[in-house]
């Protein structure tokens, strides 16, 4: 009977053992899930950080592309506005040489038209002179 007694108590020691063996086991499987859902969060978490920078890399691709862009229309409006500015100057002096031009042309038909008068002026003297003259000798002459 004591005989039944041990086996019983060693069958119950075994059976103790049997079950921590086993809630050992479940524990260590609950760990390594645990682990694995641990390993699978930081994976995640990597993941994202890999598609933000990313997503931030392709962000300051399109800045840089857009401000590109953009000092390149500001270039090009710079570049127009010089050209602009070149060609009012241009007309500028164009316009004040015709004026000079104007001027020279005007005052040289001044300086011919006062050439003429005074070639006139000197003809019309001549000729007064010369009548003066004939008329002197006429009267010299009639005495």
């Amino acid at each position: 009977m004591w005989w039944g007694f041990i086996n019983c108590v060693f069958c119950s020691a075994k059976a103790l053992e049997l079950a921590k063996l086993q809630e050992a086991t479940k524990q260590k499987d609950y760990e390594a899930k645990i682990a694995e859902f641990n390993a699978a969060i930081e994976h995640s978490k990597m993941d994202a950080v890999r598609v933000a920078a990313e997503e931030r890399r392709k962000l300051l691709q399109e800045e840089s592309k857009l401000n590109q862009q953009k000092a390149n229309y500001e270039d090009e409006l710079a570049r127009r506005r010089y050209a602009d500015q070149l060609q009012q100057q241009k007309h500028a002096q164009e316009e004040t040489l015709r004026r000079q031009e104007e001027s020279v042309t005007r005052q040289e038909q001044i300086r011919q038209q006062s050439v003429q008068k005074e070639l006139q002026m000197r003809e019309q003297e001549r000729k007064s002179r010369i009548k003066e003259e004939a008329e002197i000798k006429a009267k010299v002459g009639i005495f």
